[in-house]
């Protein structure tokens, strides 16, 4: 197991490489690491570790275990891990900058688990909404005295970093007094050498839903990321919260540092992520130019029906084909928890893609209505093909099926089709120029598609 994450961190690099141009001379190479099958294609895909219900106490091993029981059988490969107090409160509350000690062997003991069950992970050092996110509420178009905002104002006021008085009172001094940080340095350095050489470990998440309002957040974001890496080689990110509530040029600069190697993305306000994921995806790298992840996505509406799970379905296949790195569903709703059948949809996804790495294919959108995406390189093209009308956000469908669809790439060769529930091959036939979804698909809404050129 070990030594396939030695190949996912090599392909995350490269990854990270291929987005930022050709790399600086480097010092002679080392003796390579022992090179083994990389894990499934490198493209992350997973949950968070949150239990909505049971959020004012610490998730139990047996809830994880449960958790990657389910991942590891479905081909699901990544969690998000937050050690920010919404998975585990590993910060003293009383002692800011300290761990609680109560809590170490179970962080040891949950990434051993994960680690036994082929789970990767993100870990997150702090929550900007547990408090910080105050800092912006002078901000003129940010209303602190209602909704989500109104929360964090009164987050703000038990918030351990506020009652100890580190911050005087003032949001803002989280990120700029020289106390505030010399805490927060002291929690992530114990993190990262309690647990930095675990090698199921493969990215650092600094916030969890900062809102880019004010430079000062950047220059923290600057600051601690630079620290991580004298500590870690491991990538960095942060995520931010609804980007209506960021400042575009802060945001862009935020996401220009170079110590942030990864842009990240919450993404809860689409009926259609079969659409907007990929474009997400896409526009993102391409003005960024870094990898992109989802730490964070679901169903619209918190709580609302998804008992097929189109929203999670459409949100895999649309984000690995858009190039994204990975992604992790928020099952607070909780809908695979109540329905582990929708874990089936990790499994047709990661069947369906096997050990390749993908990263170097070219990504292109061939249609919008059936959705057409490809990837593709050398003589083998890949497909998915959606229904437009084979989305969560669609509640009366009227025949949400790709049976029979023709589809022109081009060339000539074989095309193998695969069910995208099951990852299982449905038949093989020979295509030249246009190829004919058969009619097993006709009752269903979407196709995956595996094409060798002659």
């Amino acid at each position: 197991m070990r030594s396939k994450v030695f190949i996912f961190l090599i392909i995350l690099l490269i990854f990270i490489a291929g987005c930022n141009g050709p790399a600086p001379p480097q010092p002679p190479p080392q003796p390579p690491p022992p090179v083994n099958e990389p894990i499934s294609n490198s493209f992350l895909m997973g949950i968070n570790g949150i239990q909505e219900s049971n959020k004012e106490g610490v998730i139990t091993l047996s809830t994880y275990s449960d958790w990657f029981d389910k991942m590891s059988s479905n081909k699901a490969n990544f969690m998000r891990f937050r050690l920010d107090g919404r998975s585990i409160p590993l910060e003293d509350r009383e002692k800011p900058g300290e761990v609680d000690e109560t809590y170490i062997d179970l962080v040891s003991d949950v990434l051993d688990e994960g680690e036994r069950k082929g789970i990767y992970f993100m870990v997150t050092f702090f929550n900007a909404n547990a408090g910080p996110n105050a800092a912006c509420c002078d901000v003129s178009d940010v209303n602190c005295e209602e909704g989500f905002m109104k929360l964090i104002k009164k987050n703000w006021e038990r918030y351990h970093y506020n009652s100890l008085a580190l911050t005087e009172g003032d949001p803002i001094k989280f990120f700029t007094d020289p106390d505030a940080k010399a805490a927060q340095k002291e929690f992530i350095k114990a993190i990262v050498d309690k647990w930095g050489d675990n090698e199921n470990i493969v990215v650092w998440e600094l916030m969890n839903e900062s809102m880019a309002c004010k430079q000062e957040i950047v220059e923290w974001h600057d600051e601690m990321s630079a620290y991580i890496k004298t500590l870690s080689e491991k990538p960095v990110t942060t995520s931010t919260v609804g980007d209506n509530k960021s400042d575009p040029a802060i945001l862009s600069s935020l996401w220009g540092l170079n110590n942030l190697n990864i842009t990240q993305k919450h993404v809860y306000d689409s009926t259609d992520m079969g659409k907007d994921l990929y474009n997400y995806c896409t526009s993102m790298r391409q003005e960024h130019q870094k990898p992109v992840m989802f730490g964070e996505f679901g169903i619209k509406d918190h709580g609302a029906p998804d008992p097929k799970g189109i929203n999670l379905h459409n949100s895999l296949w649309a984000s690995f084909f858009g190039g994204c790195y990975g992604l992790s569903y928020w099952d607070t709703d909780p809908h695979l928890d109540a329905n582990p059948k929708l874990y089936n949809h990790f499994k047709g996804l990661g069947l369906f893609l096997g050990s390749t790495d993908y990263s170097t294919y070219t990504k292109s959108k061939i249609s919008d209505n059936p959705l057409v995406y490809k990837l593709s390189k050398g003589d083998e093209t890949l497909l998915w093909v959606r229904s437009g009308e084979y989305y969560w956000g669609n509640r009366n469908p009227s025949n949400p099926s790709v049976g029979g669809l023709e589809i022109n790439v081009g060339g000539n060769g074989a095309v193998k089709f695969y069910d995208t529930i099951t990852g299982k091959e449905i038949s093989e036939t020979n295509f030249n120029s246009t190829l004919t979804i058969p009619s097993y698909f006709n009752n269903k809404g979407d196709a995956a598609i595996r094409i060798n050129n002659s």
